[in-house]
């Protein structure tokens, strides 16, 4: 996994992305639950991978909130825990690790809080935009499976048909750039 770097993290099962409460102020805020949703270009739905102090393990955060990362609710390492943001604290609970799940860029995240917790999609609702995102046992199925897809300039197709206007540094040349 490269860090510093910015992804968008999709749901196997669920073919969705992981997100906060929305892209407003309030978005990211300490304490909210990170949740799935359908794909969009707010920076809620990007998350940046940083090194833990423990060798091997990760910090997350999302793009919308730097200074709050993934935690598990109180640390605690039972079924159903809620993912949710908190202000860094290098606890364990805030320590992640990328485990290959058998395709390209594709992972299982175990949690340090447990020895076989991991990340999961609340299969309950795996079917909705707003899905819970909770730590479980390991069980191997899709709602555990994560792809990280990279994100950037290079592959931002915008949603709305975008217009642009360059102008030349050199003359009095511009130039009228459509998309859509």
């Amino acid at each position: 996994v490269k860090v510093n770097t910015t992804f968008a993290l999709r749901n196997v099962k669920a073919n969705r992305y992981v997100d906060l409460g929305g892209a407003g102020v309030n978005a990211g805020t300490k304490n909210e639950r990170i949740q799935l949703w359908d794909k969009g270009y707010n920076p809620d739905r990007y998350i940046t991978i940083k090194n833990s102090n423990t060798k091997g393990w990760y910090n997350i955060h999302h793009n919308h909130s730097r200074h709050h990362y993934w935690d598990i609710e109180s640390g605690r390492n039972k079924n159903g825990a809620k993912l949710q943001l908190w202000t860094k604290n290098n606890k364990p609970q805030q320590d992640f690790r990328f485990i290959y799940a058998g395709s390209a860029m594709t992972f299982y995240i175990h949690s340090m809080v447990g020895n076989n917790k991991y990340i999961d999609a609340s299969n309950s609702r795996i079917g909705e935009n707003g899905c819970p995102i909770q730590i479980w046992d390991k069980n191997g199925q899709d709602q555990q499976k994560w792809k990280l897809e990279r994100v950037g300039p290079k592959y931002f197709v915008p949603e709305k048909p975008l217009r642009v206007k360059v102008k030349s540094a050199y003359s009095s040349l511009t130039w009228n750039l459509k998309h859509g």
